[in-house]
């Protein structure tokens, strides 16, 4: 009985390939992106904090065209938290103030307390970049912002300064 090479040599190649795919697939591991973190810092009541997300800024707003959250640890949402509000028009270059529509800074601190800015605060926000959807939105800020509570009264401020943020935008929906 002779071996015929012709009729040999195809059955060789598919279980060369077969053995060398089992090789690399067993071999590889997935591949996970590494995780993309946005962020806030600031100084509140003298302390400095590092703020994150991996949020972008986006539409899906209560008071203001434009906001994002950050997180102090972005696993735990419900307190030290910062969030910025930014209005419909936002441009680069544009400065913000107090009083100025569609703007807002809350901060939730550790005890889960909220810190608002009303329209009698400080708040000052720069844009230094905005751009709009697919691009990233960067600024700085300062704000005075207030914690009242009604039962039991309990009146509280805290002075943030030094604050700038760095996040991607993306619209779902475009206004």
């Amino acid at each position: 009985m002779t071996l015929n090479r012709t009729k040999l040599l195809p059955l060789v190649m598919l279980l060369l390939a077969s053995f060398l795919s089992l090789i690399m697939i067993s071999g590889c591991k997935k591949h996970q992106d590494p995780v993309v973190y946005y962020s806030a810092n600031c100084t509140i009541k003298g302390v400095p904090v590092q703020f994150k997300t991996t949020s972008t800024f986006n539409h899906f707003c209560l008071f203001s065209g434009n906001c994002n959250t950050f997180y102090v640890n972005p696993d735990n949402t419900g307190i030290n938290s910062l969030s910025i509000g930014l209005p419909w028009g936002v441009y680069t270059g544009m400065n913000l103030k107090n009083g100025d529509d569609g703007i807002q800074i809350v901060y939730y601190d550790g005890q889960g307390r909220g810190f608002f800015s009303s329209k009698y605060d400080s708040i000052a926000i720069h844009v230094d970049e905005w751009q709009g959807h697919g691009g990233w939105g960067k600024g700085t800020f300062t704000a005075k912002l207030r914690y009242i509570s009604a039962d039991p009264p309990v009146y509280d401020s805290i002075t943030i300064t030094g604050g700038n943020f760095e996040s991607r935008i993306w619209y779902v929906f475009q206004k």
